[in-house]
């Protein structure tokens, strides 16, 4: 499966998101391209040559560039079990994402022990992702709130995404020694 998201470094709103799925005999092939101006997207769909507008949220998500506005959240100010809300569009629909900070927790990598904040979207509705609580997301707790760990149940299996290198980065990673 390949997801893209191509997103306005400004705002952090998406601009366009591409999905390439192919499991088993099940295939996808779609792109999303959000107006913010109008407050709507047009969904095209390439496996079954079809386009949709929908109508959408002010400053609608998609789930790539949620995780990069977590990105600029202070989570020193945050209380364990604290939720944040954003707008969403994933599938065809309208929701509210709604994500758990969990706190500080050392994950391992295959980059090294990290400190990290841990945070769990509650995840709507799809047929993708098995069940609300299906994906853990851990960024790295330093300046650079980088993606370390990120672990997903799906209906097809799971997935687990761990960093095994990094460069360039602007601060410190909080590597545990």
């Amino acid at each position: 499966d390949q997801w893209r998201s191509f997103i306005d470094t400004t705002s952090i709103l998406p601009i366009r998101t591409q999905r390439d799925i192919a499991e088993n005999n099940y295939r996808k092939k779609e792109t999303v391209e959000f107006d913010h101006l109008r407050d709507q997207v047009e969904v095209r769909d390439h496996t079954k040559n079809t386009r949709s507008n929908f109508k959408i949220v002010n400053n609608s998500l998609d789930m790539v560039s949620g995780f990069y506005y977590l990105r600029t959240l202070n989570f020193d100010r945050m209380r364990v079990g604290e939720v944040i809300k954003m707008p969403g569009f994933f599938d065809g629909e309208n929701f509210l994402l709604e994500v758990t900070y969990k706190g500080r927790q050392v994950v391992e990598t295959k980059a090294g022990d990290i400190r990290a904040f841990k945070l769990v979207p509650k995840m709507p509705a799809n047929k993708v992702f098995k069940g609300e609580n299906a994906i853990t997301v851990y960024l790295s707790d330093d300046l650079n709130k980088i993606p370390v760990l990120f672990q997903a149940e799906m209906f097809v299996g799971s997935v687990k995404v761990d960093m095994f290198k990094y460069q360039g980065l602007r601060s410190r990673l909080s590597i545990v020694k």
